[in-house]
């Protein structure tokens, strides 16, 4: 088992000891054969991407959460950003993994990236290091805070590696391969549409049961456009698209009617513990955490460490886990803006009760489907596959003053992350129901078409 626990903190503040060549680092994680190969520069047998622990990566994944709270970024546009990253990681260090592939020619428009020499020695951290830092610029361009933030793990990273390497060659070298495939992914995300679809206007349909507007924000609506984002794996766009939702009625006889009672009565009566799973799972664009989908990652992360697994499984399941979220939140905007359905808050207060609230605040786009519902269902169904049926315990919430949270299996942590939006009364039933079908749907499909092993 590959045992490590640097923190982003530790990273930074020993770059710059390592700097002034004041320490000398040890990664638990290097092999006999790792080390065997220490000082032996471009023509020693380089060590495979299994030899390492997944620090870097991991470091990374909770640096791009923390930039993507910080620049509010909506929920499909995050997910998108920490599948990039995802890819970016899995496709420096597919060099080491014999076992596996590239998705170079499998993701959609994705062309062949750059390999590695097989007569050459590389060190992955640093390679995976240098990738994910060269899309920063690109996915938080004109976000200046985040961009030093990246910039100085980057460093950091860099130098704690320059010491346990001690081959300047070789360092060079795999910065130089990272920033490769980097380039190529470069390219490929300036021409997936989302340059495209900023700054457009949208006005919203005004008509019984579309979608308007909610309080306490009355915001305009987040990425009425996203349909035309570029799928990672999806094909169609449209190929999970849900049932349609039970017709709009205002008849208290109708069964819309008696979705939106069901979430009145559910908010009405939940109990202490569903108010609390309400807040946990909250994960609203508010700048107080990293979105839905950075919830997941870190689980994910949560997931690696207790499984003990080294830097080439932790970047297959990063990167499949980020590519069936982004697309399952894809496949969830698509379906929301061409459904249009009016949230509960608007229904209930203008058909059961007028003073009542949502005591989650609905965020600003409409409710069909359930956006935690389609992104939980993606990422249980791929975690669940690759990492079996675990318990975990996930403490994402300590940072926000919630106590950890433990789960028999992944699936129970989705199930709680889709019912959650009942309890805030953001969703009806139906939302849900059918948005961890949904989400289910994407990832099977990203999984039966996208193949990490050869």
């Amino acid at each position: 088992m590959v045992v490590s626990s640097y923190s982003r903190r530790q990273f930074l503040g020993r770059s710059a000891a390592a700097s002034a060549g004041m320490v000398a680092m040890q990664f638990a994680s290097a092999s006999p054969v790792a080390l065997a190969n220490e000082g032996k520069g471009a023509k020693g047998l380089h060590p495979l991407t299994k030899s390492h622990d997944p620090d870097v990566l991991l470091t990374w994944i909770k640096a791009v959460y923390d930039a993507v709270k910080r620049e509010r970024f909506t929920p499909p546009n995050a997910a998108r950003i920490y599948a990039y990253y995802g890819v970016a990681a899995y496709e420096a260090v597919v060099g080491g993994m014999p076992p596996y592939q590239s998705l170079g020619l499998q993701l959609n428009d994705l062309p062949k990236l750059p390999s590695t020499s097989k007569n050459l020695r590389y060190d992955w951290p640093t390679a995976a290091c240098a990738a994910m830092a060269a899309l920063s610029p690109v996915l938080f361009a004109g976000r200046q805070a985040s961009l030093e933030e990246l910039g100085k793990l980057e460093a950091g990273i860099v130098g704690e590696r320059s010491l346990h390497v001690k081959d300047r060659a070789t360092i060079d070298r795999s910065m130089e391969h990272g920033r490769a495939v980097a380039k190529v992914l470069v390219d490929w995300i300036g021409e997936d549409g989302w340059s495209g679809i900023q700054g457009l206007t949208y006005e919203p349909s005004v008509a019984p049961g579309l979608w308007e507007r909610t309080p306490p924000n009355y915001g305009n609506a987040l990425e009425p456009y996203w349909e035309r984002v570029r799928p990672f794996a999806l094909i169609p766009v449209t190929s999970c698209a849900p049932q349609p939702p039970i017709p709009y009625s205002n008849d208290p006889k109708s069964e819309f009617y008696a979705q939106a009672k069901a979430t009145y009565d559910t908010v009405n009566g939940r109990s202490d513990e569903q108010a609390q799973v309400a807040l946990f799972w909250r994960d609203n664009p508010d700048g107080t955490t990293g979105l839905p989908s950075g919830h997941w990652a870190l689980i994910a992360s949560i997931l690696i460490r207790q499984q003990g697994y080294d830097l080439a499984s932790a970047a297959e399941l990063i990167a499949m886990h980020g590519i069936a979220v982004a697309d399952g939140f894809t496949s969830c905007w698509t379906e929301k803006y061409r459904t249009n359905l009016v949230r509960p808050v608007t229904y209930i207060k203008a058909y059961i009760d007028p003073l009542w609230n949502s005591p989650v605040n609905s965020p600003a786009f409409p409710e069909y489907t359930s956006g935690h519902s389609v992104g939980s269902g993606a990422a249980a169904t791929v975690l669940t596959a690759m990492v079996g049926k675990v318990s975990f315990t996930d403490d994402t919430g300590l940072a926000n003053g919630f106590p950890v949270r433990t789960y028999p299996t992944i699936w129970a942590a989705a199930n709680e992350a889709a019912m959650s939006r009942l309890y805030g009364g953001i969703h009806y039933p139906m939302g849900i129901s059918a948005g961890i079908d949904q989400g289910i749907c994407v990832a099977e499909a990203v999984m039966k078409r996208v193949k990490t092993r050869k």
